[in-house]
């Protein structure tokens, strides 16, 4: 009876520990603080109250679910984790990866209340990123986060707080003093609120009915917003996102995208990645994500409100004919066919949405992504394509890497070349081993010539960066040549033909490409990724799990660091789908990401 006791309370905490532990037992384990009067709080406080309105970032979760959200939340969990008592080994996981010795339970349990949050006001993309990208979430989410620099100039390249609603402000305030004391925090206080701070400017204290935990910086704004500041709950955009949210969600998260276009502080590579962002959700100012959890998949909503540059509001006025792969277009009105045209245009001369474009690839592939308009999408100059090719050139698995494959893709022959004939964009894959295996980009072209000419330009890129170039008769292509690039095991052909420019792996890839024998449009994959998106949203991204596993565990490459700790939880996914959008009114946007998995043996 004990142990059913205790694995109840375990289970009743799933939510709690996601957010909490990877928030807080990685973050207050740094600092403690005290603050306002009172012992207890109605433990139903919202975070985003106190939130100020300025904030680039801002994320909540449900820590304290019931009923129906509670069931679905823990159904989701036991599947995605194979474990009856998940919350548990993440707990073991986030106390060995953050360094505590926090015991959720003992420490924090008793005084946390319904919900939880974290937001970032300014962030520093320029001295962040890479470190952020290095340390993964755990360095995300963990106390270094709002610290200020080791070096002792007090740069902080990340200014925010986590705001932890509490059910009883004695507990919590103990909790936070121990922590503090552990850290020689002294104590100061900011209009008339008490709180402690530590030699690295991280601070905490109790301000209303919240325990907060952050960079000093971002504590006073806290302790400013309850004073009468203005407050993210009651911001315009914000009010309008969270009103259009469906129900039921487990954790939702806020961006707005035009602060943090402010905040890139004349960085280039900062700046053409929050522009590429902006592109791809469709000229967006502002995005809220849901996190949505049923018993057999777990659905984020991505809601967008167009960006109030001119740009961006000109990226939005032309949803209606064009797909960016989440959210640039309307709900589509073609539905996409084998029999649309090579070029990726729809049959009334506009531009082919991401569904369309998706849709002409393969009918065999286990990943697809389709993005139309990419000049909408992605923008035609080198900025974007700088972007993509700078993250696409980290990725790695095994032996093969495509950095060899990219980086001439951002020569200054390629990027000086005229790319004006780009019409749209989308990668596949297929085949279930190394030996057969099909894969390719295929580029949609307003006209033949414009592929001819690149492949010239790209056997000349190829050449220079050290690869071997040839001509090859590949069927369906007007012009072909193969390349043999470093760190890929595999030959890369590259030809144009049928308005197309491909860049495939073997001259199998690229016949399928071309012409290929049936299409995902007309495929039970295809008829399945739209039912799971559901509200008339069609695909233009699919990656059926399994065979992905498969292909993986075939190959060896499970046993890689970082795809065997990813590889318990793509064994619980049936498939991954994304789409959009759908017209909420009022200005609001949707496209929805839905993670189907496994049934329970």
């Amino acid at each position: 009876m004990e142990r059913n006791d205790a694995l109840r309370s375990v289970q009743t905490q799933l939510v709690r520990l996601r957010t909490i532990a990877l928030l807080l037992t990685a973050s207050a384990v740094a600092i403690g603080g005290c603050g306002s009067s009172g012992s207890s709080s109605t433990g139903n406080a919202n975070p985003a109250s106190i939130v100020p309105a300025s904030a680039a970032f801002y994320a909540s979760a449900v820590t304290n679910p019931s009923g129906k959200l509670k069931a679905d939340e823990l159904a989701a969990a036991q599947k995605l984790t194979h474990q009856t008592d998940p919350i548990g080994s993440l707990i073991g996981e986030l106390q060995s990866a953050s360094g505590t010795s926090i015991n959720f339970k003992r420490d924090i349990q008793p005084w946390l209340g319904d919900r939880a949050g974290v937001f970032i006001s300014s962030i520093d993309l320029s001295s962040a990123s890479s470190d952020l990208l290095g340390g993964g979430l755990t360095k995300l989410l963990s106390k270094d986060l709002f610290e200020s620099s080791s070096d002792g100039s007090g740069a902080d390249a990340v200014q925010g707080a986590l705001v932890l609603d509490a059910s009883d402000l004695g507990k919590a305030r103990s909790f936070l003093d121990d922590q503090a004391h552990k850290e020689n925090a002294h104590a100061t206080s900011y209009k008339g609120v008490a709180y402690k701070v530590n030699t690295k400017s991280l601070a905490s204290g109790i301000v209303g009915d919240f325990a907060v935990v952050g960079s000093e910086a971002g504590v006073k704004s806290v302790i400013d917003t309850s004073k009468g500041g203005a407050s993210i709950a009651s911001a315009p955009n914000y009010t309008k996102l969270s009103a259009s949210a469906e129900t039921g969600a487990i954790a939702n998260a806020y961006l707005s995208l035009d602060t943090l276009l402010g905040q890139t502080k004349g960085s280039d590579n900062s700046a053409s990645l929050v522009n590429l962002l902006r592109k791809v959700l469709g000229g967006a100012g502002q995005a809220y994500l849901s996190v949505v959890p049923t018993p057999n998949r777990i659905a984020v909503d991505i809601d967008t409100l167009p960006g109030t540059s001119s740009a961006s509001t000109s990226a939005s006025s032309s949803a209606s004919t064009s797909t960016s792969t989440s959210t640039s277009t309307g709900t589509s009105t073609a539905k996409a066919s084998s029999g649309s045209s090579g070029s990726g245009k729809s049959s009334d001369g506009a531009h082919a949405t991401s569904a369309q474009v998706l849709g002409q690839l393969p009918g065999d592939a286990w990943l697809a992504l389709g993005i139309g308009n990419v000049d909408r999408t992605l923008g035609t100059g080198a900025a974007g394509l700088r972007a993509l090719v700078s993250l696409g050139s980290q990725l790695s698995i095994g032996p093969i890497s495509l950095k060899g494959a990219l980086t001439p893709l951002v020569s200054k022959d390629v990027i000086h070349h005229d790319l004006s004939w780009i019409d749209s964009a989308a990668i596949f894959a297929g085949g279930s081993g190394l030996l057969n295996l099909q894969a390719g980009v295929v580029i949609g072209a307003k006209s033949s010539e414009g592929p001819r000419a690149a492949v010239s330009v790209l056997s000349n890129a190829y050449r220079k960066a050290g690869g071997t170039v040839s001509p090859v008769v590949i069927p369906g292509a007007d012009t072909a040549v193969m390349a043999r690039v470093q760190g890929l095991p595999l030959v890369l052909d590259i030809a144009a033909g049928n308005n197309k420019l491909v860049l495939g792996l073997g001259p199998t890839s690229v016949t399928e490409a071309l012409n290929p024998s049936s299409t995902l449009a007309s495929s039970a994959a295809y008829s399945s990724a739209t039912g799971a998106l559901g509200h008339g949203i069609e695909p233009s991204l699919l990656v059926d799990l399994p065979t992905v596993v498969g292909l993986l565990d075939t190959l060896g490459l499970n046993n890689q660091p970082t795809i065997a700790t990813l590889f318990p939880y793509l064994q619980a996914i049936t498939a991954l789908t994304a789409g959009g959008v759908q017209d909420l009114g009022n200005g609001v946007k949707r496209a929805r990401v839905v993670v189907g998995l496994q049934q329970t043996q």
